[in-house]
C-alpha cells in the first residue's frame, strides 16, 4: 500500500527555504505515530532537511547519487528502481513523506492521502500536489482548534475511489 502524508498551509504550501516553516506538536506526534514501524520514502532534499534517518522506520531515499547516502538508509537512483521495491514488497506499507517532486511523481499510485490542513498562510514556495475529488474521497476529518502557540488544523484521510 502506498500512502502519502504531508501538512499544508492555506495556500497548499508544504515547504519554505528547504524546511517546514511551522512546528505543530500535534501534527508531529501524528506523523510519528502513523509512520513508526513502517517504511518512509523521501527525496534527497527532504532527507537533507531532516538530517538523518528517521528512527523506528525503514528509510528509502531517492537520489541521483544513492551511493553517497549513509548506510542507515536504502538509496535508490530512479523512480523505476523505487517502483521495483514497491512491486517486490506488496504487503509492505510505504509512506511517501516528500518532497513535492516525489508526491507528484507517485500520486497516481497512492491508495491513501493523510493531509494535515493548517489554517494559516506561511508563504511557502513548495506546494502540495493537486488532488481531485474524482480520484479520492474524504474518508475522515478531525479538527483541532487553535491555541496560543498553534493555528487551527485538521487531519484528513483521503482514500482512492
Amino acid at each position: 500500500m502506498i500512502s502519502m502524508i504531508w501538512a499544508e498551509d492555506l495556500r497548499h504550501g508544504i515547504g519554505k527555504q528547504q524546511s517546514i516553516p511551522w512546528h505543530i506538536p500535534g501534527d508531529m506526534a501524528f506523523f510519528k505515530k502513523t509512520t513508526s514501524g513502517n517504511t518512509v520514502v523521501m527525496g534527497r532534499k527532504t532527507f537533507d532537511s531532516i538530517g538523518k534517518a528517521l528512527p523506528n522506520r525503514k528509510n528509502i531515499v531517492l537520489s541521483h547519487h544513492p551511493t553517497s547516502l549513509p548506510d542507515s538508509v536504502v538509496g535508490v537512483g530512479s523512480l523505476s528502481e523505487l517502483q521495483a521495491i514497491f512491486e517486490t514488497h506488496p504487503n509492505e506499507k510505504f509512506y511517501i513523506i516528500g518532497g513535492s517532486h516525489l508526491y507528484n511523481a507517485l500520486l497516481s499510485q497512492a491508495d491513501e492521502l493523510l493531509i494535515t490542513r493548517i489554517q494559516k498562510d506561511y508563504q511557502c514556495e513548495v506546494l502540495a500536489p493537486d488532488i481531485t475529488q474524482n480520484e479520492f474521497k474524504l474518508a475522515s476529518s478531525v479538527e483541532h482548534e487553535s491555541t496560543e502557540r498553534n493555528p487551527a488544523y485538521t487531519f484528513e484521510t483521503w482514500i482512492r475511489i
